[in-house]
């Protein structure tokens, strides 16, 4: 596993992943060595968007075979465009958007679907609202909670959560492991 050395959280996120394998640090310069063999990590705390550079390294890596896997803010960079920064761009994967939310949404909330249930640690003031049917990019499951705010997306070669797995008390660690353990 690669993790993108960006700005963010990364302290947790690390000694997290560290559990499910060999975590190297990286930074932008490297992406364009990734393939197939590799899961590249965006980790969250970061504004929702990247520069314009990371998303085409991140886009050549994925083009290539890598996989991603983003946490929180990293996550709202998966779809179309975010309200959070408007200097970065997203890597436009899945239709959507983020925008702020009424009220931020602190703490560990539950969640039901057929691929993850849990109660995972969330700490977001920005969500994502799904605009078209979800049905891009070979989607195959999509988690949206009681408010209709997309807090998950899974597919064979991404997978991306709203919420901190690294906070969440082992909470996402057998989803988390079973996406890994696919290639």
């Amino acid at each position: 596993m690669k993790l993108l050395n960006v700005p963010g959280n990364t302290g947790a996120l690390k000694y997290w992943l560290s559990s499910f394998g060999t975590l190297d640090l990286i930074n932008e310069v490297q992406l364009e060595q990734l393939d197939r063999n590799d899961v590249l990590i965006l980790p969250g705390g970061n504004v929702g968007g990247l520069t314009a550079s990371l998303v085409a390294g991140v886009r050549g890596a994925m083009d290539k075979g890598c996989r991603l896997f983003a946490v929180c803010g990293s996550f709202q960079s998966l779809f179309m465009e975010t309200d959070e920064d408007l200097n970065h761009s997203c890597l436009q994967l899945f239709s959507g958007r983020a925008f702020k939310l009424n009220h931020p949404r602190i703490g560990r909330f539950e969640i039901e679907s057929e691929w993850f249930s849990g109660m995972p640690y969330f700490n977001q003031v920005f969500g994502v609202i799904q605009e078209y049917p979800f049905n891009d990019n070979h989607i195959s499951i999509s988690i949206n909670d009681l408010t209709k705010i997309c807090v998950a997306v899974r597919t064979e070669q991404i997978l991306g959560v709203q919420f901190h797995p690294e906070l969440s008390m082992g909470t996402f660690d057998k989803a988390f492991r079973k996406w890994i353990d696919v290639n």
